[in-house]
């Protein structure tokens, strides 16, 4: 579940956890659960090579 606290808060919810997110945090956030996503679903090398190649 994805609530909105305050004008610049986010609060995600699952299974009793609760992560709290500002605005600021989103990009940087979205950008790592992708990444993490990619690990658990491909091989570990393209991970490195991809995490990489970012920058």
């Amino acid at each position: 579940m994805v609530s909105m606290l305050v004008r610049d808060e986010v609060s995600i919810a699952q299974d009793g956890v609760e992560v709290v997110v500002a605005r600021r945090q989103l990009t940087d956030l979205s950008n790592k659960v992708y990444f993490l996503d990619q690990a658990f679903n491909a091989d570990a090398r393209d991970v490195v090579e991809a995490l990489c190649d970012r920058g």
